[in-house]
């Protein structure tokens, strides 16, 4: 009588503990065959824990299901920002990129990633600019230009803050 109930669980949702929802149709069973004065309260706190098992595995479920459905759209704005850093883009184009609004693109990619987009495509430039002030010649206004900053002077001041030292002084400990 039980395993119906456990296997049309599993259809609607994915339980997370599977034995914490035998154990409570048990108890209730046993409790249900086995009355006392104290049964009624009994069943009713057992409902209640199997209605909490119940939502907190919904939600889990639900968070997993939503995380794997943007996926994808998360993988091409990944892809769309990695390819285009250089250029002057905006979290609209972005958004746009992967047909969705810049305020549930920006939610989306915040609660899976956990930064901004903006934060993010920041991460790329800088990283980028760390390779070419190792691996080039080219001097800093130039990286600078490379990397999609409009002015070296803001370049310094966001290179310095995201690795700690100044490009130059990176150029000089690094290469």
């Amino acid at each position: 009588y039980a395993n119906p109930v456990l296997d049309t669980i599993g259809k609607i949702i994915q339980p997370v503990q599977t034995t914490s929802y035998l154990n409570l149709f048990k108890e209730m069973m046993q409790a249900y065959t086995n009355p006392s004065p104290a049964t009624p309260m009994l069943i009713k706190a057992q409902i209640l824990s199997l209605l909490y098992h119940l939502y907190t595995d919904t939600v889990a479920s639900v968070d997993a299901k939503l995380k794997n459905a943007y996926h994808g759209v998360l993988k091409k704005a990944i892809t769309y920002m990695e390819n285009n850093y250089q250029t002057d883009i905006s979290v609209s184009d972005i958004a746009a990129h992967v047909d969705l609004s810049p305020n549930y693109f920006h939610k989306v990619f915040v609660s899976t990633m956990e930064t901004t987009p903006l934060k993010y495509l920041t991460g790329l430039r800088v990283e980028h600019a760390k390779k070419l002030l190792c691996q080039s010649d080219m001097s800093i206004r130039e990286i600078s230009a490379e990397c999609g900053f409009e002015h070296d002077a803001y370049f310094c001041q966001v290179f310095k803050k995201e690795a700690g030292i100044t490009p130059a002084m990176y150029r000089k400990h690094y290469r």
